[in-house]
């Protein structure tokens, strides 16, 4: 274990010992505080591969849902190409390992889908269909079903059959565009923002969907596209646009084009990142770095004239940033109540006293049982009790379990165990998730 890691391990075990998260083990595991959770009793199935689907039934199961993953024999893909990601969207979770083209395998997905209260998939355009297990034949059977699907681009235009990743809908929808340096190339977001935020979309539109169905008994049929989550996650940039028909351009570190002083600045030790182009907030920077004659200065006297004396502005307060400490800017434009941040490495913010005391880093177990640090969901609350440290599930690690809970007698669980068509849990350390 590198020191990194191993002090990451100490300071989440130094919040556990201190009572802010409580430790268990096991996906499915017994939980003193199942039935404050909000969604305690809610059962998902979900059919998903990689960050979209899983990350939405993640969710769901960090909030109390009861979440049966349904995989093929050979499990997610993303349990190879990627083992860490795969944990973090799929913690928690039973895991039930099936070959969908055999009839009694298609036959018990469908049972255990109609036993849900929400099914999630984002499988290729069609799957579902083809294997008898999209939308309009499960609600036909069971009108009450909420079904949230993910496609890339859309279930009505020319790439609906198109597979979709997060980095064709940052393409597709103009987010490259405008991100990374004004006379640079287009540039990928650092993390995969819009399968990320897809998870949060469906999720949210899950739970609508249940206050929905309390009112009214009805089901729902959600439908969300990676293209659609990434131009609404542009919705200012796109209503600009729309008024003034000129495209945005990037504007590479600066919190919007036209403002100044704002962006990233060199300090003597680091970087740190602020924004004081509201002219109170002018103001106060000025005076807070011992320069209130700025305030007079007629070429600084308004954002917009900053904006054009930028690199005039930025070398007559670079000293100040030069000459002190990260930390030290940090207090010192703080107390003038101007926004600023450091730019941490990830190093940096697990030390960080903010992120450690909000409760943000926790654990999970990997296949070995090991504790590895991982982040919790952000929605929390004090009424719902700490959420245990869950486990990731090896592939059909559930099988035999979660096909007992529905009408396969044990003789046919086990005929289709010996078949070959639901795959046993593998329990051998180090043979990969």
């Amino acid at each position: 274990m590198t020191r990194f890691c191993a002090e990451l391990r100490w300071g989440i075990r130094k919040k556990v010992e201190g009572g802010v998260m409580a430790v268990s083990t096991g996906a499915g595991v017994s939980d003193p505080n199942e039935s404050r959770r909000p969604l305690a009793g809610v059962n998902v199935v979900e059919f998903g591969q990689f960050i979209a689907g899983p990350g939405a039934a993640a969710l769901l199961a960090d909030l109390g849902a009861s979440v049966v993953k349904v995989e093929s024999l050979g499990g997610d893909s993303m349990r190879s190409s990627d083992p860490i990601q795969f944990g973090v969207y799929n913690k928690g979770k039973r895991s039930l390992a099936l070959n969908l083209r055999d009839p009694r395998c298609a036959a018990a997905a469908e049972e255990l889908a109609l036993s849900a209260d929400i099914v999630i998939q984002n499988l290729r355009p069609g799957a579902m269909e083809r294997l008898g297990l999209g939308p309009q034949a499960l609600r036909a059977k069971r009108p009450s079903l909420i079904y949230g699907s993910v496609s890339g681009f859309g279930d009505a235009g020319p790439s609906a059959g198109k597979p979709g990743f997060d980095i064709a809908a940052q393409a597709k929808s103009g987010m490259m565009a405008i991100n990374g340096q004004p006379d640079g190339p287009p540039t990928r977001v650092g993390i995969t923002i819009v399968d990320v935020t897809t998870a949060h979309v469906l999720a949210q539109g899950a739970l609508a969907a249940l206050l929905r169905r309390d009112r009214t008994g009805e089901g729902t049929t959600l439908n969300v596209s990676l293209l659609d989550v990434a131009l609404h996650l542009q919705s200012p940039k796109f209503a600009n646009f729309f008024a003034s028909d000129v495209e945005p351009v990037p504007y590479g570190d600066g919190q919007q084009s036209g403002q100044a002083p704002s962006g990233i600045i060199q300090t003597r030790d680091g970087r740190i990142v602020m924004a004081a182009y509201l002219q109170p907030h002018w103001e106060s920077f000025c005076k807070a770095i011992g320069r209130p004659e700025l305030i007079a200065e007629e070429r600084f006297a308004s954002n917009a004239l900053r904006f054009q004396h930028r690199s005039e502005l930025m070398s007559v307060i670079q000293p100040f940033f030069s000459s002190h400490a990260t930390s030290d800017v940090v207090d010192i434009l703080t107390k003038a109540n101007i926004v600023v941040a450091p730019v941490n490495g990830y190093r940096d913010v697990v030390k960080d006293a903010d992120v450690l005391a909000s409760g943000a880093l926790i654990q999970m177990q990997d296949l070995d049982g090991a504790l590895i640090g991982t982040i919790a969901n952000p929605i929390r609350s004090a009424d719902w009790g700490t959420p245990p440290t869950v486990a990731i599930a090896r592939v059909g690690q559930h099988s035999e379990e979660v096909l007992s809970e529905i009408s396969l007698s044990s003789l046919e669980v086990q005929e289709m165990l010996q078949d070959g068509v639901v795959r046993q849990p593998v329990f051998e350390p180090h043979v990969g998730y």
